[in-house]
């Protein structure tokens, strides 16, 4: 059993494993918080049929990422591997289910977690990542789903600590760079909560991550800033 599993869905890169759940899942341990990190995006992409072969290829555009049609398509083709991560979160029991979201995985990930909410309904699903970002301005929209309980607005590691402590204790604390439902209402974001110094944060865990994967399988991720000036 895990406190919260968390999620890359397709479609997205398949270089290296995440960098972002890696700090996530490396921060939560810090705060005393367990969790389990899949990358079901970087397990497709190595068992991928001829019919999505292209799927992951840059070149092509992602335009066909944002067909709900067909990325519903995409999914019944490949539900036997989603039904078998579905599985997996399942025997972990986690309080909480987070995807980081990206342009070209967003309509996929809703897929899933609509299909995930339909066996196990009590596990709470929150969304981050760039394409949920306050920027976008698409939170009301999406907080609305039956199948989506958070929205994390900005960086990931302060506040889903706060989140899954705000759940813990059911207060309907604000929670910063957060909003999420609690008893039928929604609770607004508190103070935005950024890391100041990365230096403070520990090193990335990628330890769930099968780098066999990946087109690097030697390779892994880091930085040396935050942000991007485009805002992506």
């Amino acid at each position: 059993m895990v406190d919260i599993v968390l999620l890359q869905l397709p479609i997205w890169s398949i270089g290296c494993p995440p960098l972002g759940l890696a700090l996530l899942k490396s921060y939560l341990a810090e705060n005393g918080i367990s969790s389990k990190t899949f990358d079901i995006n970087a397990h497709l992409y190595s068992v991928r049929g001829i019919k999505y072969a292209d799927y992951w290829e840059i070149e092509h555009g992602y335009d066909y990422c944002s067909s709900h049609d067909r990325m519903l398509e995409f999914y019944r083709d490949n539900r036997a591997l989603f039904l078998y991560y579905i599985d997996k979160i399942r025997q972990l029991d986690p309080k909480v289910v987070g995807c980081t979201c990206y342009g070209a995985s967003i309509e996929l990930t809703k897929i899933f977690l609509e299909d995930l909410s339909r066996f196990y309904p009590d596990f709470k699903h929150i969304i981050g990542g760039p394409e949920v970002a306050a920027y976008m301005k698409n939170a009301d929209e999406l907080i609305s789903k039956e199948y989506i309980d958070a929205i994390c607005l900005g960086e990931g590691e302060i506040s889903l600590v706060e989140y899954y402590r705000a759940i813990e204790e059911d207060k309907g604390s604000p929670v910063p760079n957060i909003i999420y439902k609690r008893d039928g209402a929604v609770i607004r974001e508190g103070s935005p909560a950024t890391i100041k110094k990365l230096d403070h944060l520990p090193f990335p865990d990628f330890s769930d991550f099968n780098l066999k994967h990946y087109i690097n399988s030697k390779v892994l991720p880091s930085y040396a800033t935050r942000g991007c000036v485009n805002k992506c």
